[in-house]
């Protein structure tokens, strides 16, 4: 493929499969129809974090390869949800570009102050400084979990490549939803959880997600 700007290099050699973005399940079907909006596009009441002390309400939060699980722990504890409700978005990582913005750790630390932009900021967040990276983890993972890359204004419906459900999560109607939007459906239980995902790191691999048989879901 051919690459439009340096982002895309350090996102080929690196391996770099996904961003992830999670939701509550309720608000797929806006999504579906619309893409994934930054905070300040959409009424607070639906905000994942409602608090957004990081300052960057033009943004969309994501992570890197995988889900931040700490904090969607922290979500379902706040919201008083079952972690089961719970979707992680697969986008395109090649949507990166000057007006992605980059955090080592969460971007909330001391209000955004570890946010920044550019190229040598997007690979920091895989580099050893201020923390120690375990030589197991694959190239593709941030060296804090938490790291996040921030994406300016709209995630659009064409970058969503995969919507991945818990693997207890069984809603028909919710199912062919996204299979109608030609969107990949898959389903895991270790990606949803920080400690599992941890060892799976420790391993040298990443937690699995596995497709759901379309076919069963096609009208």
């Amino acid at each position: 493929m051919p690459y439009n700007n340096p982002y895309d290099l350090i996102t080929k050699s690196r391996q770099i499969h996904r961003l992830c973005h999670f939701t509550h399940v309720s608000n797929l079907s806006n999504i579906l129809k619309n893409g994934i909006f930054s905070s300040r596009s959409i009424p607070r009441d639906q905000w994942n974090d409602s608090d957004r002390v990081d300052g960057y309400i033009d943004y969309v939060c994501t992570s890197v390869e995988l889900p931040n699980s700490y904090c969607l722990k922290n979500m379902v504890r706040k919201t008083q949800t079952n972690i089961e409700e719970w979707i992680i978005f697969k986008i395109n990582p090649y949507i990166i570009d000057d007006t992605s913005l980059f955090c080592p750790l969460n971007a909330a630390k001391e209000c955004g102050k570890y946010v920044s932009e550019g190229v040598e900021a997007y690979e920091s967040i895989f580099l050893n400084e201020g923390r120690t990276r375990n030589p197991k983890w694959i190239s593709s993972v941030p060296s804090n979990l938490q790291a996040e890359v921030l994406i300016k204004g709209i995630i659009p419906i064409n970058q969503i490549k995969g919507v991945i459900f818990h693997e207890n999560f069984v809603d028909d109607d919710i199912f062919k939803l996204v299979n109608q939007a030609n969107i990949e459906i898959r389903q895991s239980t270790d990606l949803f959880d920080s400690e599992k995902t941890l060892k799976w790191l420790n391993c040298g691999r990443v937690p699995y997600d596995f497709p759901i048989n379309f076919n069963d879901y096609r009208e």
